[in-house]
């Protein structure tokens, strides 16, 4: 059944509205839905286009988080591969735990190493349990190595001093050699390899726009 729509009257492009329309449109079926279905076609590319907007920020976001977390694993628990499973920082609770027992056999020579020594080694061990605990990469490399550096000067002012027994002497060289060990273990970990690539995606287009937005965290190297 055809369907009727009042005609509207027009004079030099304004509607006129004083005059009471008498003659109708007749449109086909068809022509009323097409009409009918121009809305519906406009709503749905509404909908699908507002779909898109926000997939491409919680797509960014899932992709970023990923590589992020995979990073974060390298640090604090280990990648998870056969060869080097520990992460950095269970080599660092070694490297803290040697130092300590560095400390345990010094104190059984009073005055033996050349002063300080035991403070420094005391107070680097300190900071390194102090930034193990607050996860920060930047800060574990640096007390890492100061810690390493003590430990090394102790055992050379002990070993120097040619008071040690054999035991202490063999002791304090396996405690030395614990940190070395852990400090090569920490150079083969994949940790700085993927915060590389989580700096470089998140500086790619469009991740870096909404990495800000979304919540996804700048990552600090080991070094």
């Amino acid at each position: 059944m055809p369907h009727v729509f009042p005609s509207e009257t027009f004079l030099n492009g304004e509607k006129i509205m004083k005059e009471k329309i008498t003659e109708p449109v007749i449109m086909s079926e068809s022509e009323y839905r097409r009409l009918g279905a121009r809305p519906r076609r406009l709503t749905a590319a509404a909908v699908l286009a507002a779909a898109v907007i926000i997939s491409v920020p919680l797509g960014t976001r899932t992709s970023l988080m990923r590589s992020y977390n995979k990073a974060q694993e390298a640090f604090v628990s280990g990648s998870g591969n056969d060869e080097y499973a520990y992460g950095i920082c269970d080599d660092l609770g070694r490297i803290s735990l040697a130092c300590t027992r560095m400390l345990t056999v010094s104190e059984q020579y009073p005055g033996v190493p050349a002063g300080g020594l035991e403070d420094e080694l005391r107070t680097a061990a300190s900071e390194l349990d102090s930034a193990i605990a607050e996860q920060s990469p930047g800060r574990c490399k640096s007390a890492m190595d100061r810690a390493a550096s003590a430990a090394d000067a102790l055992r050379l002012s002990l070993n120097a001093s040619g008071k040690m027994t054999q035991t202490h002497e063999r002791l304090v060289s396996g405690y030395y050699a614990d940190i070395t060990s852990a400090q090569l273990t920490i150079e083969k970990n994949d940790y700085n390899k993927l915060a590389d690539e989580y700096i470089s995606d998140r500086k790619s287009f469009p991740a870096s726009l909404i990495a800000p937005l979304v919540g996804a965290p700048e990552i600090e190297k080991f070094e």
